[in-house]
């Protein structure tokens, strides 16, 4: 069983700081609040650098890859979009026809996975290959969210069905779904080029668990002291990043472990 070292992250003078995503030299993205607004945020060794796109009302980054492009979410007085910032450039990131546009994860050949809304409202998954756009629904999903990729191109995420909420990889076009033990609902977030899956769970009793699936076998990741904690991305050396709440507020962590080529299983 994999035992973890937990660090706390959290944005100097925040009210609170959410860690979404890292890569394999442990830079961190995620989100942080103040008592106005919220902003992305890049986290290197504890030096926090805010990741805020122009004309933003307030943004949040979900994704990192090793060349340092970062991916997330932007809310302008226009309406709610994907952005990539790279080499301190920022692009929009904007399914055709869609009301919404988030961008949850990128790989090292800079390919981006999100989530969307179209016209009606319905929530579809999406992978952004150098702007073109595809549309990842899970068969027989009410709603599906596409939320991490591996260099791979494996895509983890969530979708809606009538049996309730559930993770999903989808590995080459076909599609695999993942259910922790004993969970009433899963969502599946981030997935490194081991095929090892992040995400978090919902139990019998409505708390909120963090998991690492290793090849089907789930392992709950709880912070110390957490009353709710969720895992949102993983690199490859098994390094996780997350938020958990407890008694004082919500915060990030990063949760390290030792470790080892890129397979599907």
């Amino acid at each position: 069983m994999r035992h973890f070292t937990f660090t706390d992250i959290n944005v100097p003078d925040a009210t609170s700081t959410h860690a979404f995503g890292l890569n394999n030299g442990n830079d961190v993205v995620g989100e942080y609040f103040t008592t106005n607004s919220f902003f992305g945020f890049l986290d290197q060794n504890g030096c926090f650098t805010t990741i805020n796109p122009p004309g933003a009302l307030g943004s949040s980054a979900s994704g990192v890859n090793n060349s340092g492009e970062i991916v997330g979410t932007v809310v302008t007085s226009v309406g709610i979009d994907g952005f990539s910032y790279d080499q301190g450039c920022y692009q929009t990131i904007s399914v055709p026809g869609a009301i919404a546009t988030d961008a949850g994860g990128v790989n090292d050949q800079g390919e981006i996975v999100g989530h969307y809304f179209d016209a009606s409202g319905a929530g579809h998954g999406y992978l952004d290959v150098n702007g073109q756009f595809t549309t990842i629904d899970v068969p027989g999903a009410i709603s599906t969210q596409a939320n991490g990729i591996n260099d791979c191109g494996q895509i983890v995420g969530a979708y809606t069905g009538a049996t309730g909420t559930h993770g999903f990889v989808e590995t080459q076009g076909q599609f695999a779904t993942l259910n922790a033990p004993g969970a009433i609902e899963t969502r599946a977030y981030g997935i490194n080029n081991h095929g090892e899956i992040v995400g978090y769970y919902e139990d019998s009793s409505g708390v909120q668990h963090g998991f690492i699936d290793m090849k089907g076998v789930f392992t709950t990741v709880d912070a110390p002291g957490a009353t709710s904690t969720s895992a949102y991305g993983v690199n490859d050396h098994g390094a996780i990043a997350g938020r958990y709440v407890d008694t004082v507020g919500l915060h990030g962590f990063l949760a390290q472990h030792s470790h080892r080529d890129c397979g599907f299983g």
